[in-house]
This record gives structure tokens, C-alpha cells and sequence, in this order.
């Protein structure tokens, strides 16, 4: 498929959902009319934006956890080993980015071990099968060769 299929509805609904905030936080700053003027007026509008801001940026993180428990959820009914993978990942990737945060805001170059013990024993134990695999795929493979020239050399005989 072609990326460009996509870019424009993705494009309209941004301008949808820009609309939507931007006559929010209008309807969020407007007040009933105050003794103060328009600096004011502009100064509590401004306040407003914030607030309506920061509110709707904990929904979203609400609304985000609540999709990923469900999700997980629906995934343990099918599969409990490939549910507590995938939380274990998620763990691992909230926990490796928030540290990239924490570096990243606080100047520090921190260089440490990123991952757990749990996760590299893990992860060792793949490489181990993951080697074993090999070899056995590459002695099939060398059967498979010799096998290959036996019956070229039987066809050059006839």
C-alpha cells in the first residue's frame, strides 16, 4: 500500500481535532464578564488554557493506561505467557524511556545497565537456543551438501 493513502485523512482529522480543542479552549477562557478589562480578561484566559491543558493531557494518560490494561487483558484470556511478556515489556520500555527523560532533563550522563537481571537471563537463555538452532540448521545443511555431491557424482557416472 502506499503511504500516501493515509496522509490525508490523517491530515483531516488533526484539523477535526484542532478545531475541537482550539473551540474548547475558547469556550473554556471566555468569562462572564468581569470588572478588570480585557488584560484581564486575557491574563484568566490564559490561565484557563493552561489548566484545560494540563487536564486534558492527564485524561489522555488515563484514557491510554485504561486501553493498555484492556488490551493486555483481552491478550491474557487467549494467551496468560504472551500477556506477562508483553506487561514485562511494556515495564521495561516505560522504565528505559522515563530514565531517558530523567537524562535528558537533568543534564546528567548517566551510563549504567539498563536491563535486569531477569531480562538478561532471559535474554541469554534465547542466544543459547538460538545457537543451538544454528548448529543444528548448518549440520543439516552440510548433509544436505553431501548428500548433493553424492548425486552428482552418480549422475556423472551414468
Amino acid at each position: 500500500m502506499k503511504k500516501s493513502k493515509f496522509r490525508t485523512p490523517l491530515l483531516q482529522s488533526a484539523a477535526v481535532l484542532g478545531g475541537v480543542i482550539v473551540l474548547a479552549l475558547i469556550a473554556a477562557s471566555s468569562g462572564s464578564g468581569s470588572e478588570g478589562g480585557g488584560f484581564l480578561a486575557i491574563l484568566a484566559g490564559i490561565g484557563n488554557s493552561i489548566l484545560f491543558i494540563i487536564g486534558l493531557a492527564i485524561g489522555v494518560l488515563i484514557s491510554i493506561a485504561l486501553l493498555i490494561g484492556v488490551f493486555l487483558a483481552a491478550v491474557g484470556m487467549t494467551s496468560p505467557e504472551q500477556a506477562s511478556q508483553m506487561y514485562t515489556d511494556l515495564k521495561k520500555n516505560v522504565s528505559l524511556n522515563l530514565l531517558a527523560c530523567k537524562t535528558w532533563c537533568s543534564y546528567d550522563n548517566i551510563s549504567g545497565n539498563w536491563i535486569s537481571n531477569d531480562d538478561y537471563n532471559r535474554m541469554k537463555q534465547e542466544l543459547s537456543e538460538l545457537q543451538e538452532q544454528n548448529a543444528i540448521l548448518n549440520r543439516r545443511v552440510e548433509e544436505l551438501q553431501a548428500d548433493n555431491d553424492q548425486l552428482k557424482t552418480r549422475a556423472s557416472l551414468k
